[in-house]
């Protein structure tokens, strides 16, 4: 089975954690919006050979758009 796109909620992850620790292979481009509090946060992990646009939304929602 192969995956090509990968959501994650919940993530709980801030500015500390890098995105190659999400990845666990080299070949997915990470899209992700944290939380700057406790909790919370979503990711999305992409086949980088997909040719995905993020789509740009205000920074008051927790939401990704690709």
């Amino acid at each position: 089975m192969c995956i090509d796109i990968l959501l994650i909620t919940e993530t709980w992850l801030d500015s500390t954690i890098p995105d190659s620790l999400l990845s666990c292979q080299n070949n997915f481009v990470c899209f992700r919006k944290d939380r700057d509090r406790f909790g919370g946060g979503v990711c999305i992990l992409v086949n980088s050979a997909l040719n995905i646009v993020p789509v740009p939304i205000g920074p008051t929602c927790e939401v990704l758009f690709t």
